[in-house]
């Protein structure tokens, strides 16, 4: 199946990125996009990328970096449901001290009208508005050639969905004390990410790309670039920015164990230097010690994304295929 569609819809506006197979595309307004949304374009051929950014009032050239820009702009900063109820209390509470004042008797008609006509009204508008201004466009217009290789690219990474188990590594900190540890020099944080095809219900795009999810963050993998968002914050990385290097990680598992991670032995809950069983401890069960495979992705300014796999073998190639991408584009 393909990654691409070379047609889309931003509000009334109709993009047809090879009019050649489609008979043509008539000249439009840029007022047909509507305000408020801004399309964002990508157009990648065999002599490199440009960008185009087109609101309701004009279309211009644009950089990287101002497409970056307007996608951290349309990221929701705070949810709009807890706003909508605490403004729904406030305007509430004046109208009935209000009411009070003027009819005792009349308060609850006019309060459970009041309520009616703020949820029925008020309500649909803020989310109309809201979503105009948090819908993030990105369109791309790939030629022919390059849609080719990029299509193999995406078959070969979604070797992911191969491995029982992908997490985020959130946190790492060394152990002092890994008699108490299972002799584990390190105690790791990790949060397990879901794949989906798209990297948000707020992004609308023509591309079906792998993305990766967990609570406060994701990772996806567009054609020009990796695009990591952590909590409000967007940062669009080039691949030709990035170092890509993988590692075996050895686990100890007192919980869950996935079915795909390949065995290298077992430990004790409470091991002594020697690794015999340290006999102080009633509850000292063994623990299987698990081979995962990690990703680092370097993005700079100290920052990197760090995936881990139950699979070790998934996860070195799919780390293999980020790296060879990377230096073929």
């Amino acid at each position: 199946m393909s990654f691409y569609r070379n047609v889309a819809t931003v509000g009334n506006y109709n993009f047809n990125f090879r009019p050649e197979s489609g008979g043509g595309q008539p000249p439009q307004s840029p007022s047909k996009i509507g305000k408020g949304r801004t399309a964002n374009i990508v157009r990648i051929t065999g002599s490199g990328r440009s960008y185009e950014q087109i609101t309701s009032k004009s279309s211009s050239e644009c950089s990287y970096e101002e497409i970056a820009a307007d996608i951290n702009k349309r990221l929701p900063k705070r949810r709009l449901l807890p706003r909508i109820v605490l403004w729904s209390l406030i305007l509430s509470s004046v109208t009935t001290f209000m009411l009070y004042l003027k009819d005792v008797d009349e308060l609850g008609g006019f309060f459970f009208l009041l309520f009616i006509i703020f949820i029925f009204i008020t309500w649909p508008f803020l989310y109309v508005s809201r979503s105009k201004k948090e819908t993030i466009h990105l369109l791309y217009d790939i030629s022919p050639p390059k849609e080719a290789e990029m299509q193999k690219f995406y078959e070969a990474i979604a070797v992911l969905n191969k491995s029982e188990r992908v997490w985020f590594e959130t946190n790492q900190k060394k152990i002092s004390d890994t008699r108490r540890n299972a002799g584990a020099t390190a105690s790791v944080s990790l949060v397990c990410a879901t794949i989906h095809p798209v990297p948000s219900k707020k992004m609308r795009t023509n591309i079906d790309v792998l993305a990766l999810c967990a609570w406060n963050q994701s990772v996806s993998f567009f054609p020009d670039g990796i695009f990591y968002i952590l909590g409000n914050k967007f940062y669009p990385i080039p691949y030709e920015s990035t170092k890509i290097t993988f590692s075996e990680n050895h686990f100890r598992e007192s919980g869950f164990i996935p079915s795909d991670a390949e065995k290298l032995g077992q430990t004790w809950k409470y091991v002594n230097n020697d690794g015999s069983p340290d006999k102080r401890f009633n509850d000292n069960g063994r623990i299987p010690v698990l081979r995962y495979c990690k990703i680092k992705i370097e993005i700079g300014e100290g920052l990197s994304i760090n995936l881990i796999t139950s699979n070790y073998e998934t996860g070195k190639a799919f780390a293999h295929i980020l790296h060879e991408y990377k230096n073929s584009i």
